[in-house]
């Protein structure tokens, strides 16, 4: 006798109906892989093909880039959107964490939109990175009380904090333009920043390496090796006869942020590498929580610079996410599972 047919009344189906973290699973994966491509082809891509590659070829590459990062934009708006109203009637959220964080979305979302079509002035860049660093702080401690969040909410912490360092050190290092003494503050705050940034993904390789019966080990190597590649690869492209490829790598890669950190030159380079190989690699680790993977990949892919849109978009999702996650009851059993399932494998 053949099994029933699954129905829209089961109580799997309700479960997942009256959960929006569960309901959303692929809208997390896929706004996760859309802004990995939209970030590669912004970061690393055009810039590096604008020196070394004809018209036609940068043109076509600034197309797909704006193609990608149209739809990256709109799907994480809309991913980010949704979780507002689902926050909303998180009842077990009370009104002081759920007003600020969408009084927050509402500004982050509204400024990242803006400034991802047209450049902004700084007066509006201010504004916009304080909203989404405020959100993801909010978030991050709401996180750390629940042990199902913690990992995620210390990745997303890290990255706000880094926020944070990067923006006094863009600030002193502006005013300290003919003071000596006020640029070496900035850099000082610059390698703050970056090592913020080295502590987020270190926190979600690690977690992940916990994960997904090996796989996550797996994914994490893999990630951290064609970071390393690429690196490699960008500095041989300073040669005068280096393939293109490496020449644009250099070109994308080799540029001094400012201020520049005291650290060794390929560390930043290496970093915004990493936030996009090691996002992939958690989104796409096997058997966890759809959310909790995301939430994380999402504030890797912000890198710690919320003054850029994508990142200012990725950051105000995940944190909404975060908090959605954090309040509710299903991912903590389901994390709980899949922690089980993985320590008996290993």
């Amino acid at each position: 006798m053949s099994a029933p047919a699954p129905s829209s009344r089961s109580a799997d189906s309700y479960r997942r109906l009256s959960s929006p973290v569960l309901r959303s699973a692929w809208l997390l994966r896929a706004s996760v892989l859309v802004a990995v491509a939209a970030t590669a082809l912004g970061v690393v891509v055009v810039p590096g093909l604008r020196s070394n590659a004809s018209d036609a070829t940068v043109l076509l590459w600034e197309r797909a880039c704006a193609v990608a990062s149209v739809g990256a934009a709109v799907l994480i708006s809309a991913l980010a959107t949704t979780g507002a109203f689902d926050l909303a009637r998180a009842a077990k959220l009370g009104l002081t964490v759920r007003l600020p964080c969408i009084a927050l979305t509402g500004v982050a979302l509204i400024l990242g939109i803006a400034s991802a079509a047209h450049s902004l002035p700084p007066l509006l860049l201010a504004p916009m990175m304080l909203a989404s660093t405020a959100l993801a702080m909010i978030a991050a401690q709401v996180g750390l009380r629940a042990s199902h969040t913690r990992a995620p909410a210390l990745v997303l912490l890290g990255a706000a904090l880094a926020s944070t360092a990067h923006l006094f050190a863009w600030e002193l290092a502006n005013l300290g333009a003919d003071r000596p003494a006020l640029y070496t503050w900035a850099r000082a705050l610059a390698t703050v920043a970056l090592g913020l940034t080295a502590l987020s993904q270190l926190m979600a390789a690690t977690w992940i390496s916990a994960r997904g019966r090996g796989m996550g080990q797996l994914g994490a190597l893999l990630a951290t090796g064609a970071a390393m590649a690429l690196v490699w690869a960008a500095a041989r492209g300073a040669s005068s006869d280096a393939p293109i490829w490496q020449s644009s790598l250099h070109t994308a890669l080799h540029g001094s942020p400012t201020p520049r950190p005291f650290l060794i030159d390929s560390l930043p380079a290496f970093f915004t590498l990493t936030s996009m190989t090691l996002a992939l690699a958690v989104a796409l680790v096997p058997r966890q929580v759809t959310v909790l993977t995301a939430t994380a990949a999402l504030a890797l892919v912000g890198r710690g610079e919320l003054d850029v849109p994508m990142s200012t978009l990725t950051a105000t999702a995940g944190s909404i996410w975060l908090l959605l996650a954090a309040a509710d009851e299903r991912v903590r059993w389901g994390d709980l599972m899949s922690a089980r399932v993985d320590s008996r494998a290993q």
